[in-house]
């Protein structure tokens, strides 16, 4: 009789298989990872691996989405209005740059545009309507006038390279 896996356990292993990736990630790059490293680095058998996720590329997605969102909301976190403002900038980029979960320091590009191209549509307009929608939300809080070529060119780079 197979085992009944409970919510509880089904998170702790999609919990485990983030953190495990995303030493792969650091580890090797994102195009070198194989489910074979992720199921040994986890230590569960290749039919579980496919039980959460239908591919590596899933599996991917899901980890950079949720640092990607970690990210996004430490930054968001930020009281821009109060304080010193340079300050508050540093330690956000801190966060977002040298934590432990963090791989932004980890991804290129054009890994981001290789794995977006094998994602489905449905997947890939997700990813392009949310990267417009942070591009938007940062800009409006930091109050960046698009005007301000210098700035926008600045920020149009981060958003391109994913980071925002």
């Amino acid at each position: 009789m197979p085992k009944i896996v409970t919510e509880e356990e089904k998170k702790e292993l999609r919990e485990a298989m983030y953190h495990h990736t995303i030493q792969l990630i650091k580890e090797k790059g994102m195009k070198k990872i194989t489910v074979e490293d992720i199921i040994q680095a986890v230590g569960i058998a290749k039919g579980t691996f496919y039980n959460y996720y239908r591919s590596k590329e899933e599996l991917l997605f899901h980890v950079i989405q949720k640092s990607e969102q970690k990210l996004f909301q430490t930054i968001l976190a930020i009281d821009y209005k109060t304080g010193d403002f340079r300050e508050k900038v540093t330690t956000a980029l801190k966060e977002i740059y040298l934590s432990k979960d963090s791989i932004v320091l980890y991804l290129r590009p054009e890994d981001m545009e290789s794995l977006t191209e094998k994602l489905p549509a449905k997947a890939k307009a997700s990813v392009e309507q949310k990267q417009t929608n942070n591009f938007q939300q940062i800009a409006e809080l930091f109050g960046i006038d698009p005007t301000d070529l210098e700035t926008f060119g600045v920020i149009s780079y981060l958003k391109e390279s994913q980071l925002l």
